[in-house]
């Protein structure tokens, strides 16, 4: 402690090993007592009056800094034949540190797109199941030690009458939030802002065959990762399915009925993380992956 009464911490940054010395903010006190005193932070935010949304980014935040140190993710590619490392290409896309789920919570829609990919009739989404997804999938990647994301999407997600609901309680658990939907007025921009401003990302990986041809640097394609097939994402429908991608027909389970972890495990998200066999031996399968249903 400071002769002013402040806290000074010092210690060195587990990444690079510099020596810090700092007066300590209330988010890093706060950060140190979350783990000394191990409370979960569903009873931080409780106790603080604040959103869980809050308590992690003062938890992401610590680990940023250096003053916490995160246990690596649990998702991960086992070594194998099928992503072996290619010369020159990282490492780290054998592993993720966030898992998203694009989440089409309704069928509906005011466009008629020529490109649409399912039309489909299905149940429409209860409120209240939807807010139990969100804690499914909270309770998901806290187990993995990754950052969750909820993609929004459809049909058109802003004719889905709880869309603003699901949006703000997304984020109040802590997830990012991005949309894929079609154009709306400023208003509605504006009201999904003041909640919280949703990822905005390139992603297609086929982007990556052209990268290569032309000598720039690889990117992970949609999922950060090469094809994140029921790898660090999972597709969710309205009734409940999950589907390894929603680009093609790729059913796993029924989040309504089965946990997110059970579907993740299953035998079936296994054979899909595998990827498409028309890529085995390109020399950038390991950052792009290729695509299923390109392929099929």
């Amino acid at each position: 402690m400071s002769p002013e009464g402040e806290f000074i911490l010092v210690y060195r940054h587990p990444d690079s090993g510099k020596l810090i010395v700092k007066k300590a903010a209330d988010s890093d006190l706060l950060a140190l007592k979350l783990i000394a005193e191990e409370m979960v932070p569903e009873m931080a935010a409780k106790t603080g009056e604040v959103s869980l949304g809050v308590i992690g980014q003062v938890i992401n935040e610590g680990v940023r800094n250096g003053i916490l140190l995160k246990p690596q993710a649990r998702i991960r590619r086992p070594p194998s034949e099928t992503f072996a490392r290619e010369k020159g290409i990282d490492n780290d896309f054998l592993v993720s540190d966030f898992f998203t789920l694009p989440w089409h919570i309704t069928q509906k829609c005011d466009l008629h797109c020529c490109h649409c990919y399912d039309r489909s009739d299905r149940t429409p989404l209860p409120l209240k199941k939807g807010l139990k997804v969100l804690d499914d999938l909270q309770s998901f990647c806290r187990s993995h030690f990754v950052r969750g994301q909820v993609s929004f999407s459809g049909g058109n997600l802003l004719l889905y009458p709880g869309f603003m609901d699901l949006y703000e309680a997304a984020v109040e658990r802590g997830l990012q939030v991005a949309i894929l939907g079609n154009p709306t007025d400023r208003k509605t921009l504006a009201e999904m802002i003041a909640i919280k401003p949703p990822v905005i990302g390139l992603k297609d990986n086929l982007f990556n065959i052209i990268k290569k041809e032309r000598a720039l640097p690889l990117f992970g394609g949609c999922a950060g990762y090469g094809c994140g097939a029921a790898f660090n994402f999972l597709s969710l429908l309205p009734d409940g399915e999950v589907h390894a991608c929603r680009k093609l027909p790729s059913l796993l389970g029924n989040i309504f009925t089965t946990s997110l972890q059970d579907i993740y495990d299953s035998d079936f998200a296994e054979r899909y993380r595998q990827g498409s066999t028309a890529c085995r031996g390109c020399e950038i399968r390991l950052v792009c992956g290729g695509c299923p249903w390109f392929w099929s």
